[in-house]
């Protein structure tokens, strides 16, 4: 099949969305003729020398410093690369402008355009937009979108649900992401030079969050959890890694809650051995995200052995199980904080719960490649029997 992955950000940006179409892109490229289609960005290297996967980008405008507005619209020379490629099937990984764009030239070509949900929609564009009239005007646009898209899949039911809250009435087929493979260091060792780095004791709990910080991530709800522990006389170190433009607000809550001696900002980290470091160093990673519809973090620190603790009824709760996989605590600070306690008394649950989710296979990107490869020719199947009647 020749498959165009559309997308309104990616590489050298990165998140969770961009992750994913680079992900499975290159699982589907073992088998299939794969184009990504995206925006211009900063790139360092030539996508040839980045990707399994041919990349087409086209003009766009800088939102802010992490998003841009595609503009295929008017990029001549873009359109007509696309015009020329022989597509059987464009799937679009956002639901902005190379969306529309998407379905257009679908139509076109009387193919199938699909589409996939990463994000809790409604507060993603709360974080840009406080106007609620406009919020609510731009849902019920995406779920105009949706109602003329062939097949709509999300990466887990709390999306599902979600856009069925939107309005949203038609059938949504739940594809999970995969769960990368990556090299695994030595975590004994690993964990000797976090301690040995930042002179921790051997029985001093250590919590890390790896992400983007920004607010709707929770990660004061943290903060707020680990004052307690602080109070009921509890030692503890909290490594925050990652950057963003909330990363000021955070510093300035740590100092207020009297835990800016326990909470160490380390900035961004990009070499997979110095993150691997302080997943192997942790005792548990701290996720109690909202937003997340899942959340790659939760497996990277498990590959290390290092449990997460989120929220229960969450996206990033959906594929663990309390006491296994996992640490599901309820979504109040008072709550978790005892919860938490509690788990730390029993350092052999900790163990166990973290072989448990190094074990468990929760399915690679090649399982969700297949599974994207198998809808693909149902749509395209279907399509066929549609344009007949």
């Amino acid at each position: 099949m020749k498959i165009g992955l559309f997308c309104d950000n990616f590489y050298p940006t990165i998140g969770g969305t961009e992750t994913a179409v680079k992900e499975l892109g290159t699982a589907l490229a073992k088998e299939h003729d794969v184009c990504v289609a995206t925006i211009k960005g900063k790139q360092q290297k030539p996508d040839e020398q980045l990707f399994d996967f041919k990349v087409e980008r086209t003009l766009s405008l800088k939102v802010d410093k992490n998003n841009y507005l595609a503009l295929p619209q008017l990029d001549r020379k873009f359109k007509k690369k696309m015009e020329q490629m022989d597509f059987d099937v464009i799937h679009c990984h956002s639901t902005a402008n190379m969306a529309y764009f998407g379905l257009k030239l679908a139509k076109k070509k009387k193919i199938p355009f699909v589409i996939t949900v990463h994000t809790k929609m409604k507060t993603a564009l709360k974080r840009h937009i406080k106007v609620g009239f406009v919020v609510n005007w731009l849902i019920k646009k995406m779920v105009k979108l949706l109602n003329k898209t062939d097949e709509v899949y999300a990466v887990g039911e709390n999306i599902a649900n979600e856009l069925k809250e939107y309005g949203y009435n038609g059938k949504v087929h739940v594809v999970r992401n995969g769960v990368s493979q990556r090299k695994i260091f030595d975590k004994n060792l690993l964990a000797q030079q976090l301690r040995q780095q930042h002179n921790l004791p051997d029985d001093m709990p250590v919590f890390v969050y790896v992400g983007l910080l920004v607010k709707y991530k929770n990660i004061g709800f943290s903060f707020n959890v680990l004052e307690k522990l602080k109070q009921r006389g509890q030692k503890f170190k909290f490594f925050v890694i990652g950057g963003g433009p909330d990363e000021k607000y955070f510093k300035k809550l740590a100092t207020s809650l009297g835990i800016d001696q326990e909470v160490v900002f380390t900035g961004k980290i990009s070499d997979w051995k110095e993150l691997s470091k302080y997943y192997a160093g942790a005792d548990l990673l701290l996720f109690p995200s909202i937003f997340d519809t899942d959340g790659l973090v939760k497996y990277e620190a498990g590959a290390y052995q290092t449990p997460t603790c989120v929220l229960e009824n969450t996206g990033a709760s959906e594929r663990l199980v309390h006491n296994q996989t996992a640490f599901i605590f309820k979504n109040d600070v008072s709550t978790f904080a005892d919860q938490l306690y509690d788990v730390l008394q029993n350092p052999a649950l900790i163990k166990q719960v973290g072989e448990n989710i190094k074990n468990n296979k929760f399915g690679d990107w090649s399982d969700t490649g297949k599974e994207y490869a198998r809808q693909y020719t149902l749509a395209i199947e279907n399509k066929k029997q549609n344009d007949k009647t």
